[in-house]
Order: C-alpha cells, then structure tokens, then sequence
C-alpha cells in the first residue's frame, strides 16, 4: 500500500487513483481481522472525504487548498500501515 502512496507522492497517480487503489487492494485482502478492517476503514476515509471535497471544490468552482488536510489524511494511513498488515491466514 505504501507503494500507492508514493506513486501519489511523485506525482505518477492522481488522489482518486490512490484512494480507489487503497480499497481495492483492502478488498483483494482474504480474512483479515474485523478490527483491523474497520481502523483501515477509518484512515481510508480520511483519504477518500479529502479527494470528496477536492471533487465537489471543482464542481462548485471553489479554490480551497486542501492540500494540508490532505497530506496529514495520508500521513494519518501511514501511521496506521506502520503498525503493519494483518497476518495472513495459511490454513
């Protein structure tokens, strides 16, 4: 997932296409445990409502930065992903 977000980072995907790629390898993950689904969840989201409200700026004809709310979402994930993935089950 870290990959994701340096892909973002450099500037090689935009954030819609990070955050789509966040949940969709969130979904590609087989039983992962339900807490750890839900704090993804949590963080996800912060990614996801920053590239809304980007979106909805853009339709309205609004010029917010959000750059900042932006970065400390991201910052926030990785914060999580440092805690590290779930263990995969091998049965």
């Amino acid at each position: 997932m870290g990959d994701l977000i340096g892909l973002y980072r450099s500037g090689k995907i935009g954030l819609n296409s990070l955050v789509n790629g966040l949940e969709g390898k969130r979904k590609a993950m087989l039983h992962v445990d339900d807490e750890w689904a839900g704090t993804f969840t949590e963080h996800w989201a912060g990614i996801e409502i920053c590239n809304a409200m980007i979106y909805h700026d853009l339709e309205t004809g609004r010029v917010i930065d959000r750059q900042q709310e932006t970065e400390e979402a991201i910052a926030s994930f990785e914060s999580f992903l440092a805690i590290g993935l779930p263990s995969r089950d091998v049965h």
